[in-house]
């Protein structure tokens, strides 16, 4: 292989280098985007499941609230029939 032969392989394997890494380039720039869109859905997941969270809690507190005030009126009615059947 003369010298000019070799210069043409190196500049045919440079070429085929460049060509590699600009695919490499775009394969990163591609998973990049698809990383940065699971990340924003992720985000959304967390935020949703954190206002459900919240909600549930409050339900919870309203629920307490109500089957306190319901037992206080079923004691108040007891009471009230104690003292119907005592009258």
């Amino acid at each position: 292989m003369n010298v000019q032969e070799r210069l043409e392989f190196v500049r045919c394997e440079v070429t085929e280098l460049e060509n590699q890494w600009q695919r490499v380039l775009e394969e990163c720039g591609e998973r990049q985007d698809e990383l940065e869109h699971s990340l924003d859905n992720w985000r959304a997941y967390s935020d949703g499941l954190f206002k459900f969270k919240e909600i549930l809690a409050q339900v919870e507190v309203a629920l307490t609230h109500r089957k306190s005030v319901n037992i206080s009126v079923i004691d108040i009615i007891k009471a009230e029939i104690e003292e119907i059947k005592v009258s």
